[in-house]
């Protein structure tokens, strides 16, 4: 679990989570709704997690007959995310911002996004499906589940590996929900404001995260194939 710990900080650093609870607890009675979200997101990841450690394991697709791990997914995994920050910091996706701006300005309908119409019926079953529909596995999550799948290890120490890792990885999202039993103005404030910082921050984090997430997969990957 040791090696999955950085994976799952890094999976857990995702602006969008946290933005979804700001707009969650802004709503009269926000606990039922930010639980049945929490609750579809960890539902379907892990489920969609344990489906892919299964059809690892029986394809045998992560290493060898000695159950080691293919470098080659590490040291791809790391160049890809080496190439994601690379374009980030020298500002190379630069058009694709500016024409995502052109398409908004350009846009008759001023609605806000579907996801937040969903949040403000107050609905818990709509809240479970846009947990299950907006939380689908990144690239910090398959790399982990493929460690998980290359392990030698029985069955349900790669359950219990994958549930901690979805934990950790929605933390951002539980905390909150327990917090707003205790003190719910409070933490609507301080959602809000690191949901500020985090969105006025996310292109240096994203960066960052690519950068030591490509560094710590290529290295990875390196070892395994010298060793």
């Amino acid at each position: 679990m040791t090696e999955l710990l950085p994976l799952a900080v890094a999976a857990a650093l995702y602006p969008p989570i946290f933005a979804m609870v700001v707009v969650i607890l802004a709503r009269p009675d926000p606990r039922p709704i930010l639980f049945a979200y929490v609750l579809g997101a960890l539902l379907v990841s892990i489920l969609v997690g344990l489906g892919i450690v299964a059809a690892l394991s029986a394809g045998n697709v992560v290493g060898g007959s000695d159950r080691a791990v293919n470098p080659g997914v590490d040291i791809a995994g790391g160049l890809g995310a080496l190439g994601v920050g690379f374009v980030l910091l020298t500002e190379r996706d630069r058009w694709l911002r500016e024409r995502r701006a052109r398409r908004s300005a350009s846009r008759e309908d001023d609605r806000d996004p579907w996801s937040r119409r969903m949040i403000e019926r107050d609905s818990v079953g709509l809240a479970f499906v846009l947990g299950v529909a907006l939380n689908l596995p990144g690239m910090s999550y398959l790399v982990a589940l493929k460690d998980v799948a290359a392990a030698d290890q029985s069955m349900a120490a790669g359950v219990v590996q994958i549930v901690v890792f979805n934990l950790i990885m929605f933390s951002l999202a539980e905390v909150p929900l327990l917090s707003y039993a205790l003190w719910p103005e409070r933490t609507r404030e301080v959602v809000t404001a690191m949901n500020e910082w985090l969105t006025g921050h996310a292109r240096q984090l994203a960066i960052a995260l690519c950068l030591v997430i490509g560094v710590l997969l290529l290295v990875r990957g390196l070892v395994h194939a010298i060793g």
